[in-house]
């Protein structure tokens, strides 16, 4: 950051210095100058980090909020499956699979998934993967599945995305 700091300072001089002569001015100019070029470079950097960092790990939170509405909304039709429609099943499932792969996607925009991961910050890539699989599974589960096979598959993406335990019950 000193750095930025020290080639804005340069780079200031190098274009009022020329310009404006050493005056009393001299100084209120630079200061100027440097202010308009530094609250310049901070909201570049500031709107930088916005769009690569918070906003995928903000999307990533969304998707597992939507993960948590689809299985507790569609949790009739993953407990009794063979019961339900084919019309419901087949929109059941592409929601499911959707979710799968919005959250698997997800980890691809994110730059340095892994460092935040660490930071714990995100779910380790291993967990994001399990609860794809799972979702995969339990769209695959809605017509000729098994009830528990699919409770099993609810109770592995609550494990894998660390949701809290009291969440579909």
């Amino acid at each position: 950051m000193i750095s930025i700091i020290a080639a804005c300072t340069a780079l200031a001089a190098v274009i009022v210095g020329p310009i404006v002569r050493y005056t009393p001015m001299r100084n209120t100019i630079l200061t100027f100058v440097l202010t308009i070029i530094g609250g310049v470079l901070i909201f570049v950097i500031g709107q930088l980090l916005l769009k690569v960092f918070i906003d995928p790990i903000q999307k990533l939170r969304a998707i597992k909020g939507s993960i948590i509405d689809s299985l507790s909304y569609y949790a009739k039709f993953y407990s009794n499956p063979g019961m339900i429609t084919q019309d419901n099943a087949k929109k059941t499932s592409h929601a499911l699979r959707k979710l799968g792969s919005e959250l698997m996607a997800i980890t691809t925009v994110l730059p340095w998934y892994r460092f935040w991961s660490l930071l714990r910050v995100v779910p380790k890539l291993g967990d994001i993967s399990k609860a794809h699989c799972n979702l995969i599974g339990l769209s695959n589960g809605l017509s000729t599945g098994d009830a528990h096979d699919n409770r099993e598959c609810v109770q592995k993406i609550k494990e894998a995305l660390h949701l809290p335990k009291e969440l579909l019950r």
